[in-house]
């Protein structure tokens, strides 16, 4: 087993907002859906010219981002499609290009992620002007997150010194009242757990008596879904299930998703590890920690970035597919679209229905701009009932990082321990909460 005490970092324009622990914090506040009007869905089919009403001007604005000049965190020589469920790979062989991924959604539309062998830029140029194209725009890096670790305790403060700074503190501190005394790393985490009040709120709500465990999702590096503190007391995952965008231990980009084992390892990063320890690791097993919503949770795990980072379709082609199964399963299991659970486990596709009001995934990434596909992919998870709780950034800035926002989602700051503002978290009046953000521990 690996635990580790992260603390927090810059984050880059296109760069992910590495191990900002208090989206992971957040997470467990998620209430009523809400989102934007949702464009550009349904099964529509025939003949197109792109853009138009389909997607929300999409195609202008693409045309408008790219003619502002070079952007260095263009993904080079590759493209994000969107064409009319008729359109097929072949038509791109004409301008020099392949498909590299399809993704079909069952709303009438495909997604590509495609590859120029020329200038990519004219490329996007030419594919617009096709029948059946509705927008293309680039494809967009982001940064592999890199973690600060570190090896020593975090500071704990005894309940007096505590109420000095923050009065209504609770006093002892929360692993010490008997919630998570099993877990023997606990108290490593004991601070943020007690600032949200987490342990408090599992007083209040025995988890034990809840008919269906909680979902929730993250789309980061990838779960170590081997770490002892990802089982139950019966020995049992917590991971309902995982998926990756790429390949095992690269950045190829999968075609379509690929279902990933549970017991099996494809966090080559650790930062997903890190946050879904946070959101969900098992309390009172007597091992490691305990996560924010640490009994009857489940939890789904998406891959959308690898060592070496990732994009803009490798991130939301994840959320996409989650929006997707997550509509699927809000049906009863025999009316539900089998072959949007390919390659997932049975006991998945049979999953009660889901009455679970909204479903929170943690996305702790972003940068200084936003674009058709990842807005749109947005809007799709707005829509199925899964509210993004995004990080706001780590510049120390009042400035506008994307998604976090954008209209519908809970962006989440983060507050150091002495309960405060963290000097480092980003600012600005679209914030939704803080929580606990620096000297995080967690597993790995």
């Amino acid at each position: 087993m690996k635990i580790k005490n992260t603390i927090h970092e810059k984050y880059a324009v296109k760069t992910v907002v590495p191990i900002l622990a208090a989206a992971a914090f957040a997470i467990v506040l998620a209430g009523c859906p809400t989102g934007f009007v949702q464009t550009g869905s349904g099964g529509t089919s025939g003949a197109f010219s792109g853009g138009g009403a389909h997607s929300f001007g999409a195609q202008w604005i693409a045309e408008q981002q790219e003619g502002r000049g070079k952007d260095e965190t263009i993904n080079e020589g590759y493209s994000i499609v969107k064409a009319a469920a008729f359109v097929t790979a072949d038509v791109f062989t004409a301008l020099n290009a392949a498909a590299e991924s399809r993704q079909d959604l069952h709303d009438g539309y495909v997604y590509f992620l495609v590859k120029s062998q020329g200038d990519a830029a004219q490329f996007r140029a030419a594919v617009r002007k096709l029948n059946g194209i509705l927008y293309a725009q680039p494809d967009y890096r982001y940064d592999v997150p890199k973690a600060i670790q570190s090896d020593e305790k975090p500071p704990y403060r005894t309940p007096k010194a505590r109420a000095s700074v923050h009065p209504g503190a609770l006093k002892p501190f929360g692993t010490g009242d008997g919630n998570v005394n099993e877990d023997p790393k606990a108290d490593l985490a004991d601070w943020g757990l007690t600032a949200a009040h987490a342990l408090e709120a599992f007083k209040a709500y025995d988890a034990s008596d809840a008919v269906h465990p909680v979902l929730t999702a993250i789309v980061d590096s990838g779960v170590n879904s081997l770490h002892e503190d990802f089982y139950d007391g019966n020995n049992h995952s917590i991971v309902l299930y995982a998926k990756s965008s790429l390949k095992r231990g690269s950045d190829v980009i999968c075609k379509p998703l690929e279902p990933v084992p549970i017991n099996d390892n494809w966090d080559d990063v650790g930062h997903g590890s890190h946050c879904a320890g946070t959101i969900a690791a098992v309390g009172n097993n007597g091992k490691g920690i305990c996560g924010v919503s640490h009994a009857n949770t489940k939890l789904i795990a998406y891959r959308g970035l690898s060592r070496t980072g990732g994009s803009s379709y490798s991130v939301y082609s994840c959320l996409g597919d989650l929006a997707e199964i997550i509509t699927e399963l809000r049906k009863e299991p025999t009316s539900r679209d089998t072959s949007v659970f390919a390659g997932l486990p049975a006991d998945v596709k049979n999953y009660p229905k889901l009455t679970q009001k909204t479903v929170p995934v943690n996305i702790s990434l972003g940068g200084y701009s936003i674009h058709p596909y990842e807005v749109e992919m947005m809007n799709k998870a707005l829509a199925a009932g899964i509210l993004p709780v995004i990080a706001m950034a780590n510049d120390g800035k009042t400035v506008a990082s994307y998604p976090a926002a954008l209209q519908g989602v809970l962006a989440v700051g983060a507050t150091s321990m002495d309960d405060t503002k963290a000097p480092f978290s980003n600012g600005g009046s679209w914030i939704s909460v803080c929580a606990p953000g620096e000297s995080i521990y967690s597993c790995y």
